[in-house]
């Protein structure tokens, strides 16, 4: 899960990345990505999520049969994986009240 510019922002100068907070106590720009120092800037948070992909397939794969200690081939049929899709939204929306509810904690506000 990423927030804001997440990995991208690896590539950036902290200038590029910095936002400075306008006289009106808003930010002077989106760089921020809704939190400066921690807190909310009141800008919506961006927020990027990324899924592995399924590692049971129904194509070939080299792997070690541990009791030979050989490397073998192995198809598996069918899916074994459970679908993801219905607990997607779920299981983010949960991650991102932890994170929140850790910052409030962190700041005692809760």
């Amino acid at each position: 899960m990423e927030f804001g510019r997440g990995r991208d922002a690896v590539t950036m100068q902290g200038s590029e990345h910095n936002d400075a907070w306008g006289p009106e106590g808003t930010p002077l720009g989106e760089d921020a990505d809704g939190a400066l120092g921690g807190m909310s800037t009141g800008a919506p948070l961006r927020i990027r999520v990324h899924f592995k992909p399924p590692s049971s397939i129904a194509l070939p794969q080299t792997t070690l049969h541990v009791p030979s200690g050989e490397m073998r081939e192995l198809q598996i049929g069918g899916r074994h994986d459970p679908v993801l899709a219905p607990r997607a939204a779920p299981v983010v929306e949960a991650v991102c009240r932890l994170v929140i509810a850790d910052l409030l904690q962190m700041r005692e506000e809760i």
